[in-house]
């Protein structure tokens, strides 16, 4: 059994269907026969100098034609795009960086106390749009750490932000009870 691994593939900007340079087996088979004549080559062999070559399927157009995988920025994005972008990660060292767990709970803590205070001190309208705002900070960080390199979780603060809130709402309300409870 081994565990399960994060692969902190740093993708690229897509240009159309890929994010690196691609060209049409056929085009690089007429521009050889082009040089083997004497003519000027479609795809010039200066392309391809001091470069790393993938080969493979891909024509989007016919089934059966192509090895697409889903990756985060496309559903069918062609596996040979996906080698060059790992391949491009190695050569730059340019990976996104998991960041230690031990930040992600302090994150998640942090959010889950921000928010039971809020519905602890404030009105209802208050603490609804202070909640609100709590989410959307831990959504924005998410954002900037992405934007850094670094990858933190991005749901679970919303998910226990949103389970405190109830939680805190229960305990709030069921607290007001037992002190209306005791006046009268």
């Amino acid at each position: 059994y081994a565990p399960v691994s994060i692969v902190p593939i740093k993708y690229y900007k897509m240009q159309g269907l890929y994010s690196h340079k691609n060209y049409s087996a056929v085009d690089i088979m007429k521009s050889y026969d082009n040089i083997r004549i004497g003519k000027k080559p479609k795809i010039s062999p200066e392309e391809f100098k001091d470069k790393i070559v993938i080969l493979g399927v891909n024509d989007p157009l016919k089934d059966g034609l192509n090895d697409n995988k889903s990756s985060p920025v496309q559903i069918n994005h062609p596996a040979m795009d996906i080698q060059a972008t790992c391949i491009d990660n190695l050569i730059h060292n340019d990976f996104i960086s998991i960041v230690p767990n031990w930040i992600n709970v302090v994150i998640i803590i942090a959010c889950m106390l921000l928010v039971y205070c809020a519905i602890t001190y404030n009105t209802l309208a208050v603490a609804i749009v202070l909640t609100t705002l709590i989410i959307a900070s831990s959504l924005l960080l998410s954002s900037i750490c992405f934007y850094f390199g670094y990858a933190i979780n991005t749901i679970t603060p919303v998910i226990m932000s949103v389970i405190t809130m109830i939680i805190g709402y229960i305990h709030k309300y069921v607290i007001e009870a037992l002190k209306k409870q005791k006046v009268q």
